[in-house]
């Protein structure tokens, strides 16, 4: 591999952390080039869809952190759920890149749409340790480096 892979994370506000430490474990596997979706991302005069549809088509793989922020009540049950940001760009990045280039990194608990019940995500607990993110890093970095 000549150059860096670059792998572009989306998430929350709420999320960043989360974002922080999968950039983190991922910078430690070496020729990575992660940006986080806050910075560099969104240009002036342009809209937010702009900038992430110009973002999936420059980046080499996407990451989404799907923490649960927001409440839902889903039949009679109040759920963890992501922001609905987060899914949909995660489903833009899927369409631009598709399903071998775009990772959805699920908060334990966190409940997903169910057309997402098929995919087996990376999953993440909120009090993991740095040992923990960086097996979890290792393993996607794993994937990424087969697919790239």
């Amino acid at each position: 591999m000549d150059r860096a892979i670059s792998v572009f994370i989306g998430g929350s506000s709420e999320g960043i952390k989360f974002a922080d430490k999968v950039k983190e474990s991922l910078d430690a596997g070496g020729k990575i080039q992660c940006t986080i979706w806050n910075k560099e991302t969104f240009e002036y005069n342009e809209t937010f869809l702009n900038s992430l549809t110009k973002a999936s088509l420059v980046h080499d793989f996407g990451i989404f952190i799907a923490s649960g922020d927001d409440l839902a009540l889903i039949r009679d049950k109040i759920e963890d759920i992501p922001r609905d940001n987060v899914l949909f760009e995660y489903g833009l990045f899927l369409g631009a890149m598709g399903n071998n280039r775009t990772f959805l990194v699920q908060e334990e608990g966190c409940k997903l749409p169910t057309d997402l019940g098929g995919y087996t995500t990376p999953r993440f607990k909120r009090n993991f340790i740095n040992d923990d993110w960086n097996t979890l890093g290792k393993d996607i970095l794993a994937d990424i480096k087969i697919q790239f």
